[in-house]
Formats: C-alpha cells, structure tokens, sequence
C-alpha cells in the first residue's frame, strides 16, 4: 500500500514526534523518593498463558546522594487469585524464570519467594482493583554494586500464569502499599542497603520527599480482545450548479468514516512505518448497493473480503487519512460518482477496513450497522439545499 504510506508519512510525522515524549517516565507520587514501575510484556492474554512481568526503578539523586538503586530488595504485588497464579509453587525465585535487565548485583540461588501468610492489602486498591492476594519477590544482592536510577531503570522479571478458568475482563495488577508500609517489602539504596516504610510512618529518610515510594500499577485484559471499530462520521453531496435553480447530471456522494485514536493505537499503529506486516491497515472504503432490491449484509461483505461479484454493488475506495495528531480520531472519506439520470434508487452502504493484526494475519471490519442515502427519493431537496449553501455563478 505505498500510496497509503506517502500520504501518511506527512500527517503522521507529528504523531510519531510526540509519540516519543508520551513514552517517558513519569512521577507516580506527587512527591516520592522512588518510583516502582510494573509492567507485563503484553496487552491482552488468554486463559493458560504465561506473563512475563518487569520490574523497574526510579529514584531522585538524593537517594545514596547519587540517585543509586541496588536490585536487593522484596516486591510485593498484589494481584486478584481468579485470574492470576504464581509461575511455580516453589520458594526459589530461579523457578519463576527470572530474566534479570541489569549488568551483575544479583545472587539468582539465594533469591526466593517471601513468606506473606500475614501480609494485609492496602483498602483502597483492594477496592480498586479487586486484589486479595500477595506475592513477594525477594531478590538477594551483592551488597555492593549500585545501578544509576536517575532515568527510569528495568531491574528483572519474572513470570506469572493466567489461570485456565480466569474470567474474561480487564484486570490490575501492581505494588501493595501495605507491604512496603510495614516493612515487609523494599529495595535497597546503596548509603543505607534498605528504604524501609513510608513518611507518614514516621520512617523518614531526609530526602526531602512526602512519601518514599510511588506505587505502579499495570493493567492487562484477559479473553479475546473485543478488536478495533470503523463508523460512519458524515456524508455530503457535490454537485455543479447550471443554473439558480438546476444542477447537471453528475455528482459525487462522499462518505467519511471515522476510527478512534485509541483503535488506531491499538490496532494500526504501524501503518505507513517501515513494517506493515502487522498492526496496518492496507485498504479501506465502502461497500455501497445500487440496486431496487433489499440489501443483503453478507452479500456485500463477502465482495470485499472474498471479491465475491454481486450484481449492483460495488466498492469504493481511499489512501487517504486525516489525523491531525498524535491524540486525533483518523478519518477517511470515499466517493460515489453517479448521475442522478441513471440512479433511479436509493444507496445502502457499509464502511470497511482491511487490516493485519498483531499475529499479521487478515482481517476485515464494517460498520455495525448499515446506512442508507436517499439519493433518488430526496435528490430535489438535495439540489434545493445544495444550491442554497452554493448559489450558481453564471
């Protein structure tokens, strides 16, 4: 789709410019000394399947008056039980497939799973999001090598299972405050090997901070994913005036469809880049019905997903987009040219998408529901309104 990608290398430039700034770390407390960071290597998850989850650092250069982190320490997640299990059952961190993202610091054979029979959960984010349990990684370190945490730092990760009857929904999962508020959870500094508790416990450590941590939280969803949506925005008519009171025989029908920016995110982000293999649209447009019968859905949508020929339909199709930025729903139109002496009925039509997902396999979405255009039975009051808004020249 080359033509797509030109069009789109110019409106998209802003996108990926500030695409760039989006991705930067950013404070989780108004005012903590450090930042804990979680995040699972995807979006989306089935039933059975493992999740890879990282741990990351970030602290403010008071901390060791250098801004250093040792990886040591106990991470406690919380986490809801009907959908999350632990990797093993065993209490060696070895056997939870550590990965670890730092260069040395670490001692894997000592590193173990934390006893946590009387942890609580912080109220609010078991109200949140739904947590009722709690695991703690312990993570044995050399007690001398210290790692600059200034810019937000990947330590390790370790991996995790979605349960085989986990509900499908979205979940949360992410640092209970409880654990690191009573000690039982922290990570070390390279002046005093331990942050232990918070400010507002009396466990103040001079940095000058309201709290010692800011708690991340991740979010990933469990089942299918629900996939993106195309609707229908607007559509307009385009004549030539011949007269004050008469048009000529030919016009355009436009219709312009609209896919929201969080789709185009999820979905299409790699369009017009260098890999379209996956997450690329690679044609778009409308699929319309011409004819003085009932239109059939499946009839239409099997020309554009087979090219299966259908007597009165046809397809109608753009490399264009618009989206004005980086947050910007995308929006394209395509266009019907007709002549109102040979259209004796009206037009039912569908949006459509193509596209390659994530697994870069073929995929096609419409509209939900179809549309239909009065342009024989209304086109008098079309030309009427049409010549009000663009009144004839000479």
């Amino acid at each position: 789709m080359k033509t797509f990608r030109k069009v789109l290398g110019v409106v998209l430039a802003i996108a990926m410019l500030t695409g760039v700034f989006s991705m930067m770390a950013s404070a989780l407390a108004p005012d903590s000394a450090v930042d804990l960071y979680i995040s699972t290597d995807k979006d989306n998850y089935m039933q059975g399947d493992e999740v890879t989850i990282t741990f990351s650092a970030q602290a403010i250069s008071a901390v060791s008056g250098n801004g250093t982190l040792g990886i040591g320490g106990c991470y406690a997640v919380g986490f809801n039980s009907a959908v999350l299990e632990k990797y093993s059952d065993s209490l060696d961190l070895k056997d939870h497939a550590p990965t670890w993202l730092v260069s040395g610091g670490y001692d894997e054979a000592n590193s173990t799973i934390n006893d946590v029979s009387g942890e609580t959960i912080d109220a609010d984010q078991a109200a949140a999001y739904g947590w009722d349990a709690v695991v703690i990684y312990g993570v044995t370190d050399d007690n001398e090598t210290g790692f600059d945490a200034t810019s937000k730092l990947d330590l390790f990760s370790i991996k995790m299972r979605i349960k085989s009857d986990a509900p499908n929904g979205t979940y949360t999962i992410g640092f209970n405050k409880d654990s690191y508020r009573n000690m039982s959870a922290y990570i070390n500094d390279t002046a005093m090997w331990g942050i232990y508790g918070e400010v507002a416990d009396g466990n103040d450590y001079g940095y000058g901070t309201t709290n010692n941590y800011g708690y991340g939280t991740c979010t990933f969803t469990v089942g299918a994913p629900a996939g993106p949506k195309v609707d229908y925005y607007k559509a307009q008519i385009k004549m030539t005036p011949d007269s004050a009171t008469t048009v000529k025989d030919d016009f355009q029908f436009r219709v312009q469809s609209v896919i929201t920016d969080a789709d185009w995110d999820a979905y299409f982000a790699q369009t017009a880049t260098a890999d379209e293999s996956k997450n690329a649209i690679t044609e778009m447009g409308i699929v319309a019905y011409k004819g003085a019968g009932t239109f059939d859905e499946a009839t239409a949508k099997a020309l554009v997903t087979d090219g299966t020929a259908a007597t009165d339909y046809a397809t109608a199709g753009t490399t264009y987009v618009q989206k004005a930025s980086d947050t910007a729903d995308a929006y394209f139109g395509a266009i019907i040219k007709a002549k109102h002496s040979t259209m004796p009925n009206d037009v039912t039509y569908m949006g459509y998408v193509k596209y390659v997902d994530a697994a870069g396999n073929a995929q096609v979405i419409f509209y939900e529901t179809a549309k239909t255009a009065a342009l024989a039975s209304n086109y008098d009051n079309y030309v009427s309104a049409y010549l009000a808004a663009n009144p004839y020249q000479g």
